[in-house]
């Protein structure tokens, strides 16, 4: 899977996140894509077929419509406007700055298939996790079994982990997890973040109804707010989220027997598509 930084085509990555939505969910359509761009379906259809272009500002709106980073809003506006900009200065400087991208000025990781369906699936981070349990076996049956997964998304995620580094294999101790931290920092695709944000928000849901409230603590809490403190309040999410992994990093390993998953959302809930 390519990122947004290594695409030559700004209609490249509108369909790519067009079937990566498909793939997610059979009932998506073009209709729905046009819906969640604000779009008319002819339009959407003929942008994606070449035969209607877009203004940097339809540019700069979609990119905020699918979560673009501000990295990834600057390259996607940029093949826009080297592409479809009716005045040729501004063209010939939209590639300026998109060779200036290429070249290394702003780094963006190109993630091969394999990390990309790493990053993308929850399930990939709890066998990592489980490699971390005393109990642990190399088993797939029993991987399977402790995730509630297919036989063959154990085998296979051990092999993919293993590939990409984030677990390796020694004769006297196994697998265990390596010293990098899976984390979603700079870089990363955002279509492989809402991916695994997606796949873990069902697991969530599911858990609802298959654990008791022993087992897992759900808290809500709607608020009206400024919207411009929001920053802060990602900060204070931030500093309490670093709070829980120093305490998870500090329990032994010899005494973990479970493994969990925070999920904090922090969304808008009024549209703004209201407000005249």
């Amino acid at each position: 899977m390519r990122s947004v930084a290594t695409q030559k085509n700004y209609r490249e990555i509108l369909n790519e996140i067009l079937v990566e939505r498909c793939k997610l969910n059979p009932k998506y359509s073009l209709r729905a894509f046009s819906r969640d761009l604000e779009l008319a379906p002819s339009r959407v259809s003929q942008i994606l077929n070449g035969k209607q272009g877009l203004s940097k500002e339809r540019a700069i709106s979609i990119a905020e419509k699918l979560g673009f980073s501000k990295l990834e809003t600057e390259y996607f506006t940029n093949l826009v406007e080297a592409s479809d900009s009716r005045s040729k200065s501004n063209r010939k400087q939209a590639l300026k700055k998109l060779s200036n991208l290429e070249l290394g000025k702003l780094k963006f990781k190109n993630l091969n298939d394999t990390l990309f369906k790493v990053i993308s699936d929850w399930y990939f981070y709890g066998v990592r996790e489980l490699t971390k349990l005393p109990s642990f076996q190399e088993n797939p049956n029993w991987i399977a079994n402790r995730l509630s997964i297919s036989k063959y998304q154990a085998s296979d995620a051990l092999k993919k982990l293993e590939e990409v580094g984030l677990i390796t294999k020694s004769e006297n101790k196994g697998f265990e997890p390596s010293e990098d931290t899976p984390t979603t920092t700079h870089g990363v695709p955002s279509v492989a973040i809402r991916n695994f944000n997606k796949s873990l928000l069902k697991k969530a849901i599911e858990s609802i109804d298959l654990q008791s409230v022993d087992e897992r603590n759900f808290t809500t809490f709607t608020f009206a707010l400024d919207s411009n403190e929001y920053a802060e309040f990602v900060d204070m999410i931030d500093q309490f989220r670093r709070q829980v992994m120093k305490k998870a990093e500090l329990v032994p390993n010899s005494n973990k027997n479970e493994v969990y998953s925070l999920a904090i959302q922090f969304f808008r809930l009024t549209d703004k598509r209201s407000i005249q």
